[in-house]
């Protein structure tokens, strides 16, 4: 990247040359294949990661390789600074991650929870599976993520990647479980307000509507919603409306028409918000094979 120089005059004084700061560009690409359906990689060459991410899939996260292109080997790379640690991301949640770890690249699987409703029937598992941790050093898991992650990066014909993600998804049904009760303990007040938005997501909500549903004042529901969910209210609605926008966008909807039906004012509006979320435009997510954003 070139090196720009800001030169400041201040009453006739020319002050020195002064380096304008540099803004990184993270590069984000997102694989998806017709002939392995319900799976979604999605891999940035620059860490941190999002902060906070919301899914409505299961989906695992862990260090990559950094090089661009590199391939994911199985003896090394896998957890990085984390201690070859896999982040499971719960589905319908906020998932935080506040490591500090700087790796080159972090790889993102999403698995639609169709794939494991077969398998689980055949352990006699039923009900809404959930991960039973946040996180996992399983050497098996490690190890079927990353023959599952070097098929992807080389190519490789579909039968060897649909029996890599089958591996993945054995492992991963080993540490969920049907839980019994709720989900996550979140206050009643919150609970009401997080279903409410989950319901009327794509309906334009103030928050003393919001705080009204919860029977409490704004300024506190905005305090505890945060705390529990993992974000704001209305930053919790604009992650719901992109994750129905996306699930669109894969069935083929176009853009100008996903925009209205999720909730955004204009196709403008809906882009930027895709974009930073996502980090790619919905045209190009919509795109077959596998695409490439830049942010």
């Amino acid at each position: 990247m070139p090196v720009h120089y800001a030169i400041l005059a201040r009453r006739s004084i020319l002050k020195a040359p002064r380096l304008a700061p540099r803004i990184h560009r993270q590069r984000w690409t997102f694989w998806r294949a017709a002939w392995l359906p319900g799976v979604e990689v999605l891999t940035t060459q620059r860490s941190p990661m999002l902060a906070r991410f919301y899914t409505e899939r299961p989906a695992v996260s862990y260090c990559h390789p950094g090089a661009p292109g590199g391939s994911l080997g199985r003896s090394r790379h896998l957890g990085c600074e984390r201690g070859r640690t896999v982040q499971l991301m719960q589905s319908g949640e906020v998932n935080v991650d506040l490591s500090a770890c700087r790796c080159l690249g972090i790889r993102m699987i999403f698995v639609d929870p169709t794939l494991f409703t077969a398998l689980a029937s055949e352990r006699g598992m039923s009900g809404s599976l959930r991960f039973c941790a946040a996180e996992s050093e399983d050497p098996r898991l490690l190890g079927a993520l990353a023959d599952f992650g070097a098929a992807v990066d080389r190519g490789g014909p579909g039968s060897d990647l649909r029996a890599c993600i089958s591996a993945c998804t054995h492992q991963l049904l080993d540490l969920m479980s049907a839980p019994t009760a709720p989900p996550r303990d979140l206050p009643h007040p919150v609970r009401r307000a997080r279903d409410w938005l989950n319901h009327h997501f794509n309906e334009s909500i103030t928050l003393e509507q919001l705080a009204d549903v919860a029977q409490l004042s704004p300024f506190h529901l905005l305090r505890i919603f945060r705390r529990a969910v993992g974000l704001p209210p209305h930053a919790y609605q604009t992650r719901l409306r992109i994750e129905r926008a996306r699930r669109m966008l894969q069935t083929g909807v176009p853009p100008t028409l996903v925009a209205p039906a999720v909730g955004f004012a204009d196709q403008s509006h809906f882009t930027r918000h895709f974009r930073r979320v996502l980090g790619i435009t919905p045209g190009a997510y919509q795109a077959a094979g596998p695409v490439t954003a830049d942010r």
